[in-house]
Parts: structure tokens; C-alpha cells; sequence
């Protein structure tokens, strides 16, 4: 089950189902590789200035975190793989670029 802003059911868990724009987006198009097994949203830190819409990749033991900045929120999604982590970080970095969002890897000066 999904309805704008909430993911749930399928590949969706955890407590926390709100889902910033951007993270909505991102999340689907992680979603589709057959190579994750799960994925789970944190909190949405709002309230932010104004920032650049951006998603910062990073491994975290044999994951992914995808650390999703949106115009004026911020949120964490936790990306579970269940095999080839190299390629599955590769294609999600494809998707999210063709997708004409910016990202950029684990604590890259371009991430700040």
C-alpha cells in the first residue's frame, strides 16, 4: 500500500511511513532494483533554510544510507541489499542521477 507521502507494505518497513518529496522519489527508484531486499524511512528533520536538493550515498555495513536533503527538510533512508552491494550502490547512483537529482558519496567535500 502507498498513498502520497507514505510508504508502506512490499519492500517498506519500519515505524516511520512519512516520506519527504524527494525521499519519495528516491525510495521508488531504489525500490525497483532487484537487489534490495528492504527499505526503511527515518525522521524528517524539517524547518531547514533553504538548501540544495541533493542525495548523499553511503555505505553503512554492507547497506546503504541515503541521506536525502529536499528544499527545506532533511530525512535518512536505510537501503537493505541482499547481494552484490557494489553494483546495487552503482545502479541506485544511476537511477537517482538520470532522475536529474544531484548526489554525491559518503563525506565528499561537494556534500556540505
Amino acid at each position: 500500500m502507498s498513498r502520497k507521502g507514505h510508504k508502506l507494505g512490499g519492500k517498506y518497513g519500519g515505524s516511520h511511513t512519512t516520506v519527504i518529496p524527494l525521499a519519495e522519489k528516491v525510495c521508488d527508484l531504489a525500490c525497483s532494483l532487484p537487489q534490495v531486499s528492504k527499505i526503511i524511512p527515518s525522521f524528517i528533520k524539517s524547518g531547514l533554510k533553504t538548501g540544495k536538493r541533493r542525495v548523499k550515498i553511503i555505505d553503512l555495513n554492507g547497506n546503504i544510507l541515503l541521506s536525502i536533503r529536499d528544499n527545506m527538510a532533511h530525512q535518512e533512508v536505510i537501503v537493505y541489499i541482499k547481494r552484490d552491494m557494489q553494483d546495487a550502490r552503482l545502479q541506485i547512483a544511476r537511477k537517482i542521477r538520470n532522475a536529474g537529482i544531484n548526489i554525491c558519496f559518503g563525506n565528499s567535500s561537494e556534500c556540505k
